[in-house]
């Protein structure tokens, strides 16, 4: 574990660390959970900005890489960034026998990178 850390921590140093993105989108019809989908991956692109401390992950477990780590404490970084921009849909219809209704929640992208502390894992976003 301290051996992987140390080389995280090295690289994101070097580097100025990857950068990665965040997408996550719920829907639901007729209040039934139809799709749930928390997605992290790397950046194509460097994006130019400030970082901005968001929350911290322990760092405890073994890992291979930083995509691995994230992948793995999927929503626990999800809840780092609840609060960003959110697209909110909700519809509903009402007739005399049925009524339908459906709700899409999607979290717009958010670019964001990690640094690696000791037994911590800070993540930034990235702000224009």
């Amino acid at each position: 574990m301290e051996r992987n850390l140390l080389i995280l921590i090295c690289i994101s140093f070097l580097l100025g660390g990857d950068e990665f993105i965040l997408t996550a989108r719920t829907y639901t019809k007729d209040s039934v959970l139809v799709y749930d989908e928390i997605s992290i991956s790397p950046s194509m692109s460097k994006k130019d900005g400030v970082k901005l401390k968001k929350c911290e992950l322990l760092a405890d477990e073994d890992f291979t890489d930083t995509l691995t780590f994230l992948n793995e404490r999927k929503n626990e970084v999800a809840l780092c960034f609840a609060d960003e921009s959110v697209r909110f849909h909700d519809f509903e219809e009402h007739k005399l026998n049925r009524s339908f209704s459906q709700t899409d929640a999607t979290l717009l992208p958010v670019h964001f990178t990690v640094e690696f502390k000791e037994d911590l894992a800070t993540l930034f976003i990235l702000k224009r």
